[in-house]
């Protein structure tokens, strides 16, 4: 019977340690998949950016040659002092815009985005618009991806406006 339960107890830990093989090989599997999932998404996010970073390049310029002649527009009706405020706008927003794509900006800095871009617009277009803001304080340090309100408020300037109205954008 001694040898027997010796034979038994040696089977169980032969067992015992192909399951700890088995299971470390599992752990293993599992983080080379949890690393191939980080580097995919690591990929999705650059491959993200740098289409963003290509539709900005695509807009901007419009955006900025347009608001460049309307720059020089002003300064032939000699409005100097629109001007001058017309480039801080554009310079703060092009400073914006072009910040690393890879951080995230706090909804303060957001709404100050969001605020000179409604100033160039009103400028540019000649027409009014209201911008209504309400977020708790505490919110307003939350991080957000650049442009992700501008955009929403960009959208809203082109596509809602009417004439003669002002514009609402809350």
């Amino acid at each position: 019977e001694n040898g027997e339960a010796k034979k038994f107890a040696k089977t169980q830990m032969t067992r015992i340690r192909e399951l700890l093989e088995i299971n470390s090989r599992l752990d293993d599997i599992v983080e080379e998949m949890q690393r191939m999932q980080r580097e995919k998404y690591k990929k999705e996010m650059e491959a993200n950016a740098a289409k963003l970073q290509y539709y900005q390049l695509q807009v901007n310029p419009h955006f900025f040659i347009n608001c460049l002649n309307l720059v020089d527009s002003l300064l032939s009706e000699k409005n100097v002092d629109t001007v001058r405020q017309m480039i801080r706008w554009l310079s703060e927003h092009f400073r914006y815009v072009f910040r690393s794509q890879e951080s995230l900006v706090t909804i303060r800095e957001e709404l100050r985005e969001v605020e000179a871009y409604c100033n160039i617009y009103m400028v540019r277009g000649g027409m009014p618009i209201l911008i209504r803001k309400e977020v708790e304080g505490d919110l307003l340090e939350y991080g957000v991806p650049i442009l992700a309100i501008q955009t929403f408020v960009e959208n809203a300037v082109k596509h809602a406006r009417r004439q003669g109205q002002i514009l609402s954008v809350e």
